[in-house]
């Protein structure tokens, strides 16, 4: 007995010794120089990955062990000046990399830091890495080559955007299938339920085709809404989104300027012969950390369709703006897909005369970063958020209408529907 004792001892001694700690590598890479990766984000100059193999000719690299019982997260930081954070491993200028006890469901915030982005690195997904030495673009539609400046203007109705807002804010009720219903917040199943079917019935009253995208992304499980008009070469699409999560509040202008204005552009482009398709999604989840976007791009890409898709422009916040500068964002993080997208937006906006300023920013923190993993161009436009007029009102209570500059709103919309038009309508 006891020499099989020794035995059993030995043997776990050696199995201790051997055994090796989880490792994950944190590379700043050259854009789109590597193919696969765990989770990556972005600033205007470069892209730090997270892989489990070392990376080739990375510009910086540091690795990092992983912890039992802990996980690594990205944060995004508005300022490199950040003070050091509770459980930090490393620093690339506004980009830290954080290692914490796996949080409660539905965090996507550092704690007790909401203006802190939290992306999770998930250790399961995409092993290893995949250096490309020919750096290559995309393929599909090219947005910039289809632009135009249409002398046919596209006009956004403000009592429009007033109206459905109070209605997907829970301002006043609406009756959808002979219930009568107040949508007082989306974050809760209940809540994001009757936002789908208030969002499908607007839809499908202007013509367009809606259907569910139904999901599990991670440990998640969500509905994406998507509806559509198609076009004269209709397998090839530009997608307007908006998220219609919440953060249990009635999220007025977080995001419910963003979906009532793709809802606003679809109503106005309705009649509009178009050359390429509209789709239009509303996305599930972005609060707890773009889940609903990144299952929607994962299988976009999966099916080969989003070899399809000429861009995505994402409206995220759009009704806030204290100052009244007319100071708002067209970001694209210098991806080497997407500045000719924002490009289209910025002519437009020249060439309709329209009060709005550009305010220069980058950020992975919206659904548009979701595509960014596969190349494809796509932009988040939203008010001031990260040039110093933020709304206070973000993540509050009182995120409510009484607090929307609708003609603000109705400023940004128009600029985005006559981008659309200059896309893919005829000229």
């Amino acid at each position: 007995m006891q020499k099989y004792t020794i035995l059993l001892i030995t043997l776990l001694c050696a199995t201790f010794v051997v055994a090796e700690s989880t490792k994950v590598h944190i590379s700043v890479i050259q854009k789109g120089s590597v193919d696969n990766y765990l989770a990556m984000m972005s600033n205007e100059n470069y892209q730090v990955i997270a892989t489990k193999n070392a990376v080739e000719d990375a510009m910086r690299a540091t690795t990092v062990d992983i912890k039992e019982n802990e996980t690594l997260f990205f944060v995004e930081s508005f300022s490199h000046m950040q003070p050091k954070l509770e459980g930090e491993v490393a620093r690339l200028d506004n980009i830290i990399v954080v290692q914490l006890p796996i949080p409660p469901t539905g965090h996507s915030h550092y704690p007790e830091k909401p203006e802190l982005y939290m992306k999770h690195i998930p250790m399961s997904e995409n092993e290893g890495a995949v250096v490309l030495k020919n750096i290559t673009r995309a393929t599909g539609p090219n947005p910039g080559d289809l632009f135009h400046l249409s002398t046919h203007n596209v006009n956004i109705d403000r009592n429009f955007l007033k109206q459905k807002l109070e209605e997907l804010s829970g301002a006043v009720p609406v009756t959808i299938g002979g219930s009568t219903f107040r949508i007082e917040e989306r974050r809760s199943s209940t809540g994001r339920m009757r936002a789908r079917a208030y969002l499908t019935r607007e839809f499908q009253k202007i013509g367009f085709e809606v259907r569910e995208h139904s999901y599990t992304q991670s440990w998640y499980q969500g509905t994406n809404l998507v509806a559509e008009k198609k076009g004269k070469n209709a397998d090839k699409f530009l997608i307007i989104s908006a998220h219609y999560d919440t953060v249990s509040t009635a999220g007025a202008d977080d995001d419910g300027t963003g979906i009532i204005g793709i809802l606003a552009i679809a109503n106005a482009l309705k009649d509009i012969p178009l050359d390429y398709t509209l789709r239009v999604v509303c996305f599930d989840q972005e609060e707890i950390g773009l889940v609903g976007s990144q299952a929607y791009a994962r299988d976009l890409n999966s099916s080969g369709e989003l070899n399809n898709m000429i861009g995505l422009i994402q409206l995220e916040m759009m009704g806030y703006d204290r100052d009244n500068d007319g100071g708002f964002h067209v970001i694209d993080c210098n991806e080497n897909t997407s500045a000719n997208l924002s490009d289209t937006v910025i002519k437009t906006v020249i060439a309709s005369k329209v009060k709005l300023a550009m305010v220069p920013a980058c950020t992975n923190r919206s659904d548009h970063a979701s595509f960014w993993r596969y190349n494809k161009p796509a932009i988040v436009i939203s008010q001031n958020f990260f040039g110093g007029d933020s709304n206070p009102c973000y993540h509050r209570g009182c995120d409510e209408v009484a607090n929307i500059d609708y003609t603000y709103m109705q400023k940004i919309t128009d600029s985005v529907a006559q981008t659309v038009r200059n896309i893919i309508a005829s000229k």
